[in-house]
């Protein structure tokens, strides 16, 4: 994006000079416009050059009115900032709201009894290098594939890893040591999936009026669900960190009973290891099947556990796991290769989805 930027910049700069000696002064706004609207993505830098130069079109005609009416003293300066502000909240200017009150103070103040020539050419020029951006940013759009499969790769990564850690501390009679099992490896959770979430949109923003994208279709649509399954996934590890930080039934996931402990880790060992490879549009059924073995063999356990001791906080802490690993597993599985048999589901209601 940086060499498109300065391209674009170099292009409007030589196109501006060549435009008539009235607006040589002023020349300099044409490359401004070009880089000011340069974004990843040519759909957000045609809409953002489509804001920005209403937003300057808005200064400049309040500070022509304003000139009009208090000439460019004091009093002119302050009222001319204040309705730039008012207008400025305008929503559908978005980030370009602020040039309505620079531009139209800028017009009383540099223009100096040429205000009209000076906003002409300050709306006039920054277009021209608005149009010249987007130009130049069309013939080579940019397509993000890989930095949002490296984003999704460091997400799955990260998620195996925090299942991987959960696992051996409650396989171990440990608590959850949230401290650091947030942050095995140096990373959170939260910032691996922030990282991720930006490169899907901006991929699934790229993709749009994009030449490129047309011809991959399935590029940002697959990568998306991709990044929702995952996602799913760490809303089951976050659920683990709160189960053992609140202990709403006053049990601990890693002091449940040993009949359970050990199939409630290798289920999420599983899952972690299931998370590095498997999607939701891969047909690749040998991870999924892991999990699936693994969350019957603690179904089994559950139901083993509370026909033996009745519904205990213990039981109530390893179905709410469970439900949570079904629904996880789901939204990483095709639904025409969800091969876990519901009516496996052990325990009370509580332990089926909704």
């Amino acid at each position: 994006m940086a060499l498109k930027a300065s391209v674009a910049a170099m292009a409007a700069w030589l196109i501006a000079l060549r435009l008539p000696t009235a607006t040589d002064q002023y020349a300099f706004y044409a490359p401004f416009g070009a880089i000011a609207t340069m974004y990843p993505a040519v759909a957000r830098s045609a809409s953002q050059s489509v804001r920005a130069v209403v937003a300057i079109s808005l200064g400049a005609a309040t500070g022509l009115g304003v000139e009009l009416l208090l000439g460019n003293g004091v009093l002119a300066l302050g009222l001319v900032v204040g309705v730039g502000m008012l207008l400025a909240g305008l929503p559908w200017l978005g980030e370009n709201r602020s040039y309505v009150p620079i531009v139209a103070l800028f017009v009383v103040l540099l223009g100096q009894g040429d205000e009209v020539g000076y906003a002409g050419a300050y709306a006039g020029l920054f277009l021209l290098g608005a149009v010249v951006g987007v130009l130049v940013n069309a013939a080579v759009p940019a397509f993000p594939v890989q930095r949002a499969d490296h984003a999704l790769d460091r997400l799955r990564e990260v998620v195996a890893d925090h299942l991987a850690d959960a696992a051996e501390q409650i396989r171990d009679g440990r608590d959850l040591d949230t401290a650091d099992a947030h942050a095995p490896g140096g990373e959170t959770l939260a910032r691996a999936t922030d990282r991720a979430r930006r490169a899907i949109d901006d991929l699934t923003e790229a993709a749009q009026a994009n030449p490129r994208a047309r011809l991959r279709p399935d590029a940002a649509p697959t990568r998306r669900a991709t990044f929702r399954a995952l996602e799913r996934t760490v809303l089951l590890v976050d659920d683990l960190y709160a189960l053992a930080d609140d202990q709403p039934w006053g049990a601990r996931a890693g002091a449940v009973a040993p009949q359970m402990r050990g199939p409630l880790a290798d289920a999420l060992a599983q899952l972690g290891q299931a998370v590095l490879v498997v999607g939701p549009l891969d047909d690749k059924p040998g991870p999924r099947a892991d999990v699936e073995a693994a969350m019957h063999a603690l179904a089994a356990a559950l139901e083993e556990h509370e026909q033996a001791a009745g519904p205990d906080p213990e039981g109530l802490v390893v179905a709410t796991v469970l439900t949570t690993l079904r629904r996880t597993l789901a939204a990483l599985t095709p639904t025409d290769r969800i091969a876990l048999a519901r009516d496996v589901a052990p325990g009370p209601a509580r332990t089926e989805e909704p």
